[in-house]
């Protein structure tokens, strides 16, 4: 149990507790573009301070279309131990996320960021995504209240953003959010405590 880090290029998918338990491991990429990473897959992992994924939120179908919309807990699970996890509730859901998690780095496979993608991340200080990002779900980043530093990929141009999609966000000394004037013909939507 001494593997520190673990690099998966495997473009199909990457099943149900592949890396349970690597107590160990402070880095997991996930590169390509897996049709899906499913529930549990990296449950226990314990050590994991930084986590490198081309995606979060929608699973890709065999067709390329987004298929089931997920939280980033998701991939963690409902269970674990709570000695070394805390518990973060991602749209009514409690999962197991590692104490140590730290850093997040999504490559450019999303243009959304869904619906409680990130909430209750407490122990996260840097959020990275590579995308263009048009739209913040509601509660996507909500009492992330150790994230410093979040970051979009260049030309992001915010057209929504979600009700409390930033709410107890108070720590964030690196942001630059790219919000185009308000017009007649359209503009921003900003929902409530955004």
């Amino acid at each position: 149990d001494s593997l520190e880090s673990v690099i998966i290029t495997d473009e199909t998918c990457i099943g149900s507790v592949a890396l349970r338990g690597f107590k160990s491991l402070k880095t997991i990429t996930i590169s390509g573009n897996p049709v899906y990473i499913a529930n549990y897959s990296l449950r226990n992992c314990y050590g994991l301070k930084t986590l490198n994924l081309p995606y979060i939120g929608y699973n890709q179908n065999p067709n390329g279309d987004p298929g089931a919309q997920h939280t980033l807990g998701y991939i963690f699970g409902s269970s674990g131990d709570s000695n070394y996890m805390y518990l973060a509730n991602q749209n009514g859901t409690n999962y197991y996320i590692p104490n140590t998690l730290s850093e997040i780095n999504i490559g450019s496979g999303i243009n959304k960021i869904v619906d409680y993608a990130f909430a209750n991340l407490t122990s996260v200080n840097a959020i990275k995504i590579a995308s263009v990002i048009s739209e913040v779900g509601a509660h996507a980043f909500e009492n992330c209240t150790g994230l410093t530093s979040l970051g979009y990929g260049e030309g992001t141009d915010f057209k929504k953003v979600g009700d409390y999609a930033f709410y107890n966000v108070n720590s964030i000394t690196d942001l630059t959010m790219l919000i185009p004037s308000y017009n007649v013909s359209g503009g921003i939507k900003l929902g409530n405590y955004a």
